[in-house]
């Protein structure tokens, strides 16, 4: 499945997680629809059900459950019969990155998508030490506190069996430093040709791997991180909307506006004034 990236701008701040309150969703709509970021989230359902997709795996989410989102997994949710109202809370795994065999044993092997967590649990233990992070995060408590409950609570993932390690295949280690590759020169001029060449594949089939990896074609990846550096220049500068088009990569205004408005379902003038309300 096709999925965007970042439909939510965050900034977690030193406290490094944020809790976002949704409201009622209509029945049989689209709660979320298909994306991916590399942040975790956690869905906590308060009202209704969700019918909730993580790459092939769909759950029911309802009252009392938790789903989860692994960094990297495409996503998405369609209330059901009733009203959905749930929260989301998020966080960014790379900042939790601390003790070097800590890191290593737990922490990187989410980042570089070899360890995922099932996405749904009812497990007692985690729904309560989901609540103590909400109450601490609710009641603006230390930063070290929260950040000591997100420990606690990603630990518990790992003790109670939800956590389970990707199959790999042969292709893995290149495609993952394809994929690193593009973070950090989505900006430049790249073709799905120059970027096969660049590491030593055939075109049709460095783009069958690179999209079975990422859910995304190649070009569709980098036009997500463009629209997403463009959604931070809007966030962080005065600069026009033309002016951010042209430095996020694309190469017109009209095709910017397009792609942003059918990314975030704002214009970025619109985006931008939602800012300031």
């Amino acid at each position: 499945m096709e999925g965007q990236k970042e439909v939510t701008p965050l900034v977690f701040g030193e406290r490094l997680v944020r809790v976002i309150p949704y409201q009622k969703i209509p029945p049989h709509t689209g709660c979320f629809g298909p994306h991916w970021h590399k942040r975790m989230e956690i869905i906590r359902m308060l009202e209704g059900s969700i019918s909730f997709s993580v790459g092939n795996t769909t759950v029911k989410l309802r009252p009392g459950t938790l789903g989860i989102v692994s960094p990297y997994q495409v996503h998405h949710g369609m209330s059901g019969d009733e009203h959905a109202v749930f929260e989301v809370t998020a966080f960014d795994v790379q900042n939790l990155c601390c003790s070097p065999v800590t890191t290593q044993k737990y922490v990187d092997p989410l980042l570089r998508r070899r360890t995922i967590f099932y996405p749904v649990t009812q497990e007692p233990e985690i729904l309560r030490l989901y609540q103590n992070l909400i109450q601490l995060y609710t009641q603006n408590e230390s930063p070290l506190q929260i950040i000591g409950a997100l420990y606690t609570l990603l630990g518990a993932f790992y003790l109670h069996g939800i956590a389970f390690e990707r199959v790999s295949s042969k292709t893995d280690g290149p495609i993952n430093r394809a994929i690193d590759y593009i973070n950090d020169h989505f900006l430049e001029k790249e073709t799905t040709l120059s970027l096969s060449k660049r590491f030593g594949y055939n075109v049709s089939y460095f783009c069958r791997c690179f999209k079975n990896a990422t859910g995304l074609p190649i070009m569709k990846y980098i036009q997500i991180l463009r629209l997403e550096y463009a959604q931070q220049l809007l966030e962080a500068t005065t600069e026009s909307v033309s002016a951010i088009a042209t430095q996020s990569g694309f190469s017109g205004l009209t095709h910017f506006t397009h792609s942003f408005t059918d990314h975030f379902g704002l214009s970025p003038t619109a985006y931008r004034q939602n800012l300031k309300e």
